[in-house]
């Protein structure tokens, strides 16, 4: 009785610690009279969170450990002949899959900071912090370019999102080191929860600005 006892205590304590749980969110972005609409579903597991999202004929399925950093991200859209899996093996992002109907494998030099590819889950622990400013490297999904960011704390503030007031605190983020003077984008993350709420940014030099929204919640 003692062992079985013992064994329910653990259980018990490991998810009170780590409560499975799954919701889903939905962005509305916008640029100039266009609209898409971004849909992710979370989701917790033994080692920490999965993601999926549905975004413009892409499906993206991003693996987490409890701190929000992500360990492997699969990139999949059948009409573009796209399936490749990325993974941190230590300080390496290393791709293997199909590329635009090519065979892809290609292995990616990094350093120890974290691989945020999720922005809005992987900077949640930041918004939580005190730090000044956090270093990321993500990858852009339709060229697959690895890059290296810098999130940049800035001031609280009030924003109205779907009629609710709600307090945010905003992060500027950038290129890292010298081409960061070329591009910034903006985000407000929910000061209760850490959710991203709202952000601002251009593709690149030169083209319109895509506003995303925060549009729906289904915990």
């Amino acid at each position: 009785m003692r062992v079985s006892f013992t064994i329910i205590l653990f259980i018990s304590l490991y998810f009170l610690k780590n409560p499975a749980y799954a919701e889903s969110i939905s962005y509305k972005m916008i640029t100039e009279k266009k609209i898409d609409y971004e849909t992710s579903v979370i989701s917790s597991n033994d080692a920490g969170f999965s993601i999926e999202t549905e975004w413009k004929g892409f499906k993206f399925i991003t693996h987490t450990d409890f701190d929000h950093n992500t360990l492997r991200w699969e990139s999949i859209n059948e009409k573009k002949e796209i399936n490749v899996i990325f993974k941190r093996i230590e300080n390496f992002l290393e791709a293997t899959g199909v590329y635009k109907g090519k065979l892809y494998e290609k292995k990616f030099s990094i350093d120890k900071n974290p691989w945020f590819q999720d922005w809005n889950l992987g900077l949640k622990n930041f918004v939580f912090s005190d730090k000044p400013s956090i270093s990321f490297w993500s990858i852009e999904p339709e060229e697959l370019m690895v890059t290296k960011f810098k999130a940049i704390r800035g001031k609280i503030t009030n924003i109205s999102i779907n009629g609710e007031n709600l307090e945010t605190l905003h992060l500027k983020v950038t290129l890292e080191g010298f081409a960061g003077m070329f591009w910034h984008a903006d985000y407000w993350f929910r000061k209760s929860d850490g959710r991203m709420v709202i952000s601002r940014m251009a593709q690149g030099a030169g083209l319109p600005i895509t506003t995303t929204e925060l549009y729906k919640e289904n915990p």
